[in-house]
């Protein structure tokens, strides 16, 4: 049997009132390759809750062998 672990570092900036978000960094391997994501949105993403679209722009980003993403 083989355990595999990974750590998944979410860290969400908003504005004064907690309304609006301005960046979204997720990382997940510090060995990898890091990406640049220009969304007109952030959507539902949260710490914790992913929105489809970061979903499958993480699935993606981590098939093509990046580490971790900035949505701003």
């Amino acid at each position: 049997m083989k355990i595999i672990k990974c750590t998944l570092r979410t860290e969400v900036t908003y504005d004064e009132e907690m309304k609006n978000k301005y960046v979204v960094k997720k990382e997940w391997d510090k060995n990898k390759r890091k990406a640049l994501i220009l969304m007109k949105s952030a959507g539902l993403t949260d710490e914790i809750v992913q929105d489809q679209t970061t979903m499958y722009v993480m699935n993606n980003l981590a098939k093509l062998g990046y580490n971790r993403c900035r949505n701003l």
